[in-house]
């Protein structure tokens, strides 16, 4: 138990809060929280899983604490909250580690050669390395969740529920498969998602050589057309170029040669004299023809190229006016099929040039632009080179520079889904409110269809079967699978999937099956897996196993009232589960979304563990305790969607001004109050009327304080409920103690001990959820027989604090003395002034003075 004996002093409260620890394991305090509540009277909330091959940082911290408070909050309102932990298990960071494990070289070819099978063995045995210390960190924190029982998305039930959510999709026509110009990784040789990179914004600024190439017109001498770029080694397949057509255009002298640009963009010029010959719009540009740069790949009669496209596309407000058309771009892969202009893929999956382009043949691309700048200027088609800064998206996993290429790829239709995808955001209430219509609001309007394909190996397989009919003119006969039962049911062979227990490629990929009804065609699976995304937005019903298992519960608590991420997860996270749910489902996911800032070094800078530049959490936790950092964080911008820079010393200030305060009020009652009790607080009956003013104030403030911090609490504001509790316990302190210790260490008055300990308590309850060490120990300390059961009031002995009810307002609302919390306002704002005018005079605040006159109070 933690009953014990209140020292004088500094009290070591890491310490204490591991004795809190032992003690909460004792009584199986979170088990019982959640055992002791009706499951009629459900809080539902989804935890968004960490991957499970990385060690808890303090963004992690921030995070488990917000998912710890608001739990406890709904628990003392009454309602059943359970909380299960998740791990996230699939995708190209684990495959990355591994193949730096095991020395794998040369990408998907190193992967390949080493067996599927075998790295997939690797990837599992390396996904629970960190699990103790997860373990340990989270417990430490103080956050109750159940981490015996987390759901792995490599768990062969999850897996199968993201099938089933897949076929749902798919037969709903939400699901095509297209060829569209994405974000490619070369180094993980897979396509990636807009909203991936965005999340962390996984862009960097870059200063390279920005060119403006000379393309000679075919027909007259020394004649060119200017077109601006960045990527030279795009130049190497370049079959066309575009203008637009209503922007106007001029060729122009200067020297011994003519230039063709637009005429808003004549300062891109070198700063030589110029004359100006001819003006047109940019659609009579069309009759130009052009000599190609590079010409690697034959041609059919059909295929256009040394041609001009006249396409809106096109802007004016930089560059030349003329842009380079190559299939690596989505605007220009969708002008040149419209325009039958010869599409050039130059570029392998690796990010290597082809064998076709000769002399650059197996180089990568980054290697290549020097020396294609090289070779246009010694060919004169060079007209100017400068520096050029601006952003380049780059892998969010493994920092690979990224480009776009034409790729076959699986898409989710979000244009289809669009509509209502934002009428159900209207029913999510965003905290902070500018979100909804803001970050994930704008987010849904500008949305491309969902990229939900990987070609990697370490992820669930997508349960497409496909084949091609022979004499069909290349018909595709295809087969979703969804469910282990259907697979068994459809299976060429049904032998190899009997008793099958995984789905992960090595398991799937020689399985065939019947893709026709009459069973005369045999499939094979495609070798793409999902998105790990997809799986974390199916995190709602994959984790029960939906619908296989536990279908009726699901259906009657979905959707969650609650769920909390930091606020790059309005792109990623919260996105994928709206898109699924509403795709699936047709409602919104959740219902209340609490959205944390990002958390930063004390410097302004990213938290990096290679700068060392902020704390060890551990040795900060060690040092003030977790209830210090959890308050801290709670009390900061980040809970209002806002950055902060983390201070250690303003942990520590946190326990001077809260903590040490908070704990030297109990402890003035544990030495001269709570022996003279012969009342419990439940039962002191008081008069009002002859109440000590002091007493009466401290109630009515105490009254307030539930009213004004419950309704915080339920609109999530988590920052104003701090602030709240932080302003009072201030006051309890400077005001009502200081002006009462000899009145209430006579014992005079012993309904005013009874009333102390009434106020503590009830502000350790609401202090609860945030620092739930120290006010368990208070409360273990003030209460004679605290609850036996989650609900309970006190008087049946045994219990802990977080089985409480939350104070009610209307218990207390007729304490509230609106006249008598102005008249101490008052009272505190002049003695306010009179410490201002000190300061201003060099007076010490213990010095006595004569008088005070108050002329006005402002």
């Amino acid at each position: 138990m933690l009953k014990k004996q209140f020292t004088p002093g500094r009290p070591n409260f890491a310490k204490m809060e591991e004795e809190v620890l032992q003690f909460w394991d004792e009584i199986h305090a979170f088990e019982r929280s959640v055992e002791d509540r009706s499951d009629k009277d459900t809080y539902v909330f989804y935890d968004g899983p960490p991957f499970a091959n990385g060690l808890p940082h303090y963004g992690h911290l921030l995070g488990s604490t917000a998912k710890d408070v608001i739990p406890r909050y709904q628990t003392m309102r009454g309602k059943r909250v359970e909380r299960v932990w998740g791990w996230d298990c699939h995708g190209v960071p684990v495959e990355n580690a591994i193949e730096k494990e095991l020395g794998l070289k040369g990408g998907k070819k190193g992967i390949e050669e080493l067996g599927i099978h075998t790295f997939n063995e690797a990837c599992r045995n390396s996904i629970m390395i960190y699990d103790k210390e997860w373990k340990k960190t989270i417990r430490r924190l103080g956050r109750w969740v159940d981490m015996e029982h987390a759901y792995k998305t490599m768990d062969v039930n999850f897996m199968e529920s993201v099938w089933w959510g897949f076929k749902q999709l798919y037969e709903k026509g939400l699901v095509y498969q297209g060829r569209k110009v994405i974000l490619y990784c070369p180094r993980c040789s897979t396509p990636l998602s807009n909203f991936e990179i965005a999340m962390d914004n996984s862009y960097k600024e870059v200063s390279e050589a920005s060119n403006t190439y000379k393309y000679k017109v075919v027909g007259e001498e020394h004649t060119y057309l200017l077109a601006w770029s960045t990527t030279p080694w795009n130049k190497l397949a370049t079959p066309a170029l575009a203008v637009n057509p209503d922007i106007k255009y001029v060729k122009v002298k200067q020297g011994d040669e003519q230039y063709i640009l637009a005429h808003s963009r004549l300062s891109m010029l070198k700063n030589e004299p110029y004359e100006v010959e001819e003006e047109m719009n940019g659609k009579g540009l069309e009759k130009y023809s052009f000599e190609l740069h590079y010409d690697f790949f034959p041609r059919t009669e059909d295929e256009r190229a040394g041609v001009v496209i006249a396409d809106s596309f096109v802007t004016a407000e930089e560059g030349t006016g003329i842009v380079t058309l190559a299939v690596y771009g989505e605007d220009d892969y969708r002008v040149m099929k419209q325009h039958h202009i010869q599409l050039v893929e130059h570029v392998d999956e690796q990010g290597k040039m082809k064998p076709q382009v000769t002399p650059f043949a197996g180089m990568y691309l980054e290697k290549v632009n020097s020396l294609v700048n090289e070779d246009l200027t010694k060919r004169g088609l060079m007209y100017q080179e400068f520096l050029h800064t601006h952003s380049v998206a780059t892998c969010y996993r493994c920092g690979t520079r990224l480009y776009y290429a034409p790729l076959p790829a699986w898409f989710i239709d979000v244009q289809r889904l669009k509509p209502d995808l934002l009428k159900t955001n209207e029913y999510i209430n965003w905290y902070p409110d500018h979100l909804k219509h803001g970050r994930f609001g704008k987010g849904i309007e500008t949305a491309p269809d969902w990229n939900i394909s990987r070609s990697r190996y370490w992820g669930t397989p997508m349960p497409i079967w496909e084949s091609v009919r022979d004499g069909e003119d290349g018909l595709v006969v295809r087969r979703v699978i969804g469910s282990i039962e259907e697979l068994k049911h459809w299976a060429v062979d049904p032998s190899k999937v009997e008793h099958l227990t995984d789905i992960h490629r090595e398991y799937l990929d020689d399985v065939e099956v019947w893709v026709d009804d009459a069973r005369t065609t045999k499939g094979k699976r495609i070798f793409e897996v999902f998105d790990c995304w997809v799986e974390s937005g199916s995190m709602p019903f994959a984790q029960v196993h939906y619908p296989f298992e536990h279908k009726e519960k699901f259906d009657a608590s979905y959707p969650a009232q609650f769920i909390t991420e930091y606020i790059a997860q309005t792109r990623a996270w919260f996105y994928c589960m709206h898109v699924v749910s509403v795709g699936i489902f047709g409602s919104q996911a959740f219902e209340n979304c609490l959205t944390t800032g990002t958390l930063q070094a004390e410097d302004g800078q990213k938290m990096s563990k290679s700068k060392k530049n902020y704390p060890d959490p551990t040795k900060l936790i060690d040092t003030y305790g977790s209830d210090c950092l959890r308050l801290y964080l709670m009390n900061s911008p980040l809970m209002r969607a806002g950055n902060m820079n983390f201070s250690d010393q303003n942990v520590h200030e946190v326990q001077n001004k809260v903590i040490n305060v908070l704990w030297n009020i109990y402890g003035f009652y544990a030495l001269y109050v709570q022996s003279q009790q012969k009342e419990t607080t439940s039962t002191a009956n008081y008069q009002l009327k002859t109440l000590h003013v002091l007493d009466r104030w401290l109630l009515s403030k105490t009254a307030r304080l539930v009213q004004n911090v419950t309704t915080a609490m339920d609109a999530y504001d988590l920052v104003t409920a701090t602030r709240l509790l932080m302003e009072f316990t201030t006051s309890f302190s400077t005001w009502y103690l200081r002006l009462s210790r000899e009145r209430l260490k006579s014992g005079e008055h012993e309904e005013s001990g009874a009333i102390f300990a009434r106020c503590l308590v009830t502000l350790c309850k609401l202090f609860a959820p945030f620092i739930p060490f120290i006010t368990e120990t208070i409360y273990q300390n003030v209460i004679p027989s605290p609850p036996a059961r989650g609900g309970d009031t006190e008087g049946v002995g045994g219990g802990s604090i977080h089985w409480t009810t939350w104070p009610q307002f209307d218990d207390m609302s007729m304490f509230v003395d609106e006249q008598l919390e102005e008249e101490m306002a008052t009272i505190a704002l002049v003695v306010e002034h009179a410490h201002a005018q000190r300061k201003l005079k060099q007076l010490k605040v213990r010095q006595p003075l004569a008088s005070v006159t108050v002329r006005a109070v402002v």
